[in-house]
């Protein structure tokens, strides 16, 4: 009689105990994977949508297993992170607000940033060695001066822009010897060391047509340069449009020789992939005289080896 009584208490207090499990799984998976906000204020979309790259604890914010104790540590190393984020837009001593405040739907973590004042530049060294030196191409090529504020992405675009124009001047082995950005957070200034030694300038050597439609000589009517002549990129751009233009080729790769330099002369391929020899339009159109009509329209790109076309 005893033990009957025993089992049944037990058998109806079987669903209570599941129901005490659920809930407790329950919490844990709460403190476990807990929703966590993150709000930034006192500063502009461009420097937030940096910080929000540099931020450990945003990148992290969804991952699985983030407790309240890794939640705290990435909060303590977000000063640190909002600083290295800031510091290519010439700020280098912010001031930081920080709060990590829970609720019931998770955390909210809150920063204030005052970026304080931007680093002013006070020393700017740019020097062009070698031939280009005389060059008037890089006059007033480097767009920072002196007072102005530091932004380190002006500074490497600023850079890469002026070395892009030596190599398509002809300046093929133009290379930085000195590129230093030295930043005093103190004083709040910055220093600039820019030095390019542009090399000699090369000059065009034999230009080459690979293909075997067309007549080369025919060809070289689109040359409006010639070996002997400065390199210059842009030549090569303008050249590779215009033999595009003329539908006789699907695709024009131009390729620049440069392990067959002799006297500072660059030979140049342009490799042709003729097109079909047939282009056939249709359209529909309408006329008030004829009412609806369709349009065919046929060109044949080229007849023999001089470019005729019909």
């Amino acid at each position: 009689m005893t033990l009957n009584k025993i089992v049944c208490i037990l058998q109806l207090n079987l669903p209570l105990v599941w129901l005490i499990l659920v809930l407790s799984s329950t919490n844990v998976f709460a403190v476990e994977h807990p929703q966590v906000q993150v709000e930034i204020s006192g500063i502009d979309q461009e420097i937030k949508d940096n910080i929000l790259a540099f931020l450990t604890l945003y990148q992290f914010r969804n991952q699985n297993g983030l407790d309240a104790e890794r939640l705290r540590l990435l909060h303590n190393k977000a000063p640190e992170d909002i600083r290295n984020a800031i510091q290519p837009f010439g700020y280098f001593n912010p001031i930081i607000h920080s709060d990590l405040l829970s609720n019931n739907k998770g955390w909210i973590a809150r920063y204030r940033i005052e970026l304080g004042p931007p680093v002013k530049i006070a020393t700017v060294d740019f020097r062009i060695l070698g031939p280009a030196s005389t060059d008037k191409m890089f006059e007033h090529s480097l767009p920072i001066k002196i007072g102005d504020n530091l932004n380190q992405t002006v500074y490497e675009k600023a850079k890469q822009h002026i070395l892009n124009r030596a190599l398509e001047a002809g300046y093929l082995n133009a290379i930085y010897v000195r590129h230093e950005l030295a930043v005093d957070s103190k004083a709040n200034t910055a220093s600039i060391h820019l030095w390019i030694n542009s090399g000699p300038q090369f000059s065009f050597g034999q230009i080459r047509f690979k293909q075997n439609i067309l007549d080369p000589k025919f060809l070289n009517r689109y040359l409006d340069f010639q070996a002997g002549d400065l390199f210059h990129q842009e030549q090569l751009t303008k050249l590779q449009s215009r033999l595009i233009a003329s539908e006789y080729f699907r695709q024009v790769e131009v390729q620049i020789k440069q392990d067959d330099i002799q006297d500072n002369r660059v030979p140049v391929d342009f490799v042709l992939t003729p097109n079909l020899p047939n282009r056939y339009r249709t359209g529909i159109g309408f006329s008030t005289d004829s009412g609806p009509r369709i349009t065919l329209d046929w060109l044949r790109r080229r007849i023999g080896h001089q470019g005729q076309h019909m």
